[in-house]
């Protein structure tokens, strides 16, 4: 037995315990006949290569339908306590009340009051600019929007030409 056959007879040997030996063996008919395993590890027998016309669809099977649907575990009941929903309904309007009304406001919330334009430079012009072809598709009004497009690109040049004059 060569080192390439070794891992494939294991293989065979562990699925043989399992009855699913005989799908391997008719997969690969040349590397069964050629290893050693015992006679009782590979289950060759006439019902295992006869397969029915719903084996050989190509179609998905149902998991309802199939064996793999075990009817005990759906007739499990759930246990549930009486009181849950009484509870849960009690604890979120606790939360919301101290989020909403008893809380103090703190550092991350006010700065929460500022838009993203104001806490990134430079984000603006280029967004209005993706912006405003959206809008145009979408029959928006987008005259607003190239009004503050403009603003934007006229402090940008001011700035540039401080900037140069500084230099």
């Amino acid at each position: 037995m060569n080192k390439f056959t070794a891992p494939f007879q294991r293989y065979l040997v562990v699925l043989s315990r399992n009855r699913i030996c005989c799908d391997v063996a008719r997969s690969f008919p040349s590397a069964s006949r050629n290893l050693e395993v015992p006679a009782a590890c590979i289950h060759t027998s006439r019902q295992c290569f006869k397969k029915s016309k719903k084996d050989l669809t190509s179609e998905p099977t149902k998991f309802t339908s199939s064996a793999a649907n075990i009817p005990i575990m759906r007739s499990i009941p759930e246990s549930k306590n009486p009181f849950q929903p009484l509870i849960v309904s009690v604890s979120f309007f606790i939360f919301l009340i101290y989020f909403l009304l008893l809380r103090e406001e703190n550092d991350l919330d006010e700065g929460l009051n500022y838009s993203l334009f104001d806490r990134v430079p430079h984000l603006e012009e280029p967004h209005l600019m993706q912006a405003i072809p959206r809008m145009r598709d979408a029959g928006i009004d987008t005259r607003e929007a190239e009004r503050r497009l403009k603003e934007l690109r006229e402090m940008r040049l001011e700035k540039e030409a401080k900037e140069k004059k500084g230099q």
